[in-house]
């Protein structure tokens, strides 16, 4: 038990070695500005749906239960001492304001699922439920198939907190980064030469259609934000900024570092840092900056070709 523990802290410092100190310390501030916005909620049964949402997920999705099933390690201690590390601020919040119902619904939750051998395999849905998706958009066609679920979950919590501001907020921020990942992965030579279109063209195009499709499914969440909470346009005003200006960057800086069929997950630590320039004004000219150097990147890389 106590070996396993060390491993996963191992694990979790290697995470760190590869993502560099000043990345990951960036990535644990944007968790806990994220934290920090769910507990101004001021509402214990909304931060216990959200939290015990999360934990369900994971142990439901964790793709290693049965491995440790079949060893010799106490694997139900192993995972309510997980998410009990997992849980510890939503605890200590809990504890200090004292709401004990909250509370021991997480304890009682944390202990069951140390039980639960259930695993949720997401399975891609056939082409054929995207078809209304055009071909030459295959981003979105392959990222829904196989994460379609994050997207449905998203709606659902937006329906269901949509009286809470924060929440759908953070609908909206998660939902913006969801679609980006779609993004993270090169295509084939032969497929990007398909187009024969110049390289300013072939960018704004792709950007276009990035652009019809994000609007189309962040439309629900639109919606309920400014039907609800009107009264913060502003906030709504600058999320839908966002929203129109990250799918240029994101195009741009894809092929700003397309090569054939490479992986492009070192691009999602830039897409949070211009997400990021947007709620902080004094970062903005940064974003800008990062916009205008993909653009440029993008069109000499595309040229090469």
């Amino acid at each position: 038990m106590r070996t396993f523990l060390w491993i996963r802290c191992k694990m979790v410092y290697r995470v760190f070695l590869e993502l560099g100190w000043w990345r990951s310390f960036f990535i644990i501030g944007l968790l806990m500005f994220g934290l920090s916005q769910l507990f101004a909620l001021q509402s214990f049964y909304a931060i216990l749906t959200v939290h015990l949402f999360f934990i369900i997920s994971l142990h439901l999705t964790r793709s290693d239960k049965t491995f440790l099933a079949q060893t010799p390690l106490p694997h139900a201690l192993i995972f309510i001492v997980e998410y009990a590390i997992l849980s510890l601020p939503f605890l200590a919040y809990f504890l200090v304001y004292q709401a004990f119902i909250p509370l021991f619904a997480v304890l009682i939750c944390i202990f069951l699922l140390g039980f639960v051998k259930f695993h949720i395999k997401t399975k891609p849905l056939q082409s054929v439920s995207f078809a209304w998706i055009p071909a030459h958009i295959f981003e979105w066609r392959a990222g829904l198939r196989v994460s379609w679920v994050f997207l449905l979950l998203m709606y659902l919590l937006a329906v269901v907190f949509y009286a809470h501001e924060t929440v759908l907020i953070l609908c909206w921020v998660l939902l913006i980064i969801f679609f980006s990942t779609f993004y993270l992965q090169a295509e084939g030579r032969v497929l990007l030469q398909l187009s024969q279109l110049p390289a300013r063209t072939f960018l704004f195009k792709k950007a276009k259609d990035y652009l019809i499709l994000s609007f189309l499914f962040l439309s629900p969440i639109y919606i309920l934000f400014f039907i609800n909470h009107i009264q913060l346009w502003q906030v709504g005003i600058i999320l839908m900024l966002l929203s129109l200006c990250l799918p240029f960057f994101v195009v741009f800086q894809k092929y700003a570092s397309w090569q054939a069929h490479i992986s492009l997950q070192a691009n999602m630590l830039l897409h949070l840092l211009f997400l990021v320039s947007f709620a902080l004004p004094f970062l903005l000219p940064a974003g800008i900056f990062l916009l205008v150097r993909a653009y440029r990147k993008a069109i000499r890389n595309l040229n090469t070709l």
